[in-house]
Parts: structure tokens; C-alpha cells; sequence
């Protein structure tokens, strides 16, 4: 298997019909052209899988450290606009 720029395939497409339309049947005849045609594109393979969970992990992180800023400026915020302070555990139930 092959891994098709997008650009290659909309020149071929463009070349092919006058029209660049990104469309299923189009992108099925332009694909197998461009394989054809040119010998130095990459072979698709697959992932390494401690790859794949190394970048999982990463972005569990920078979801959680997001989550953190987050809930800080809103206990900050909170904390400069509620008089007295703030009660030590906070709830998005109503009151």
C-alpha cells in the first residue's frame, strides 16, 4: 500500500477532468494513476504500538494539566467575586 499526497491527487484529478472535485470516484481512479506513475512514494505502515500509547499518555497529560489551569481561574475568579471567601468544597449544584 502507498502513501498518496494530496496534492498529487489533485493534480491528477485536475489534469485528468479540468475540475479539481474531490469526490469518491475520483479520488478512486486518481489513487491507482499516481501508484503507477510514480515510483518513489512511501509504503503506508503500521504504528509502532508503544508509539501510539506513548502519545496517548502524552495527551492524557496535557488534558489533565489543562483541566487543572482551568479549575484554578475559576477558584480564583470565584474567590475575587463571592465576599467572605469561598466554603472549602465547592459544587455546581444549586444552592
Amino acid at each position: 500500500m502507498l502513501d498518496v499526497p494530496a496534492a498529487l491527487s489533485a493534480r491528477v484529478r485536475n489534469l485528468d477532468s479540468g475540475r479539481n472535485d474531490k469526490t469518491d470516484p475520483h479520488d478512486a481512479r486518481s489513487a491507482p494513476i499516481i501508484g503507477l506513475r510514480h515510483s518513489q512514494l512511501r509504503e503506508v505502515v503500521a504504528d509502532d504500538h508503544v508509539q501510539v500509547l506513548r502519545l496517548l499518555a502524552q495527551r492524557h497529560h496535557q488534558l489533565s494539566a489543562a483541566r487543572t489551569r482551568a479549575v484554578c481561574r475559576l477558584h480564583a475568579l470565584l474567590a475575587v467575586m463571592v465576599e467572605g471567601g469561598l466554603p472549602p468544597q465547592l459544587s455546581a449544584d444549586p444552592y
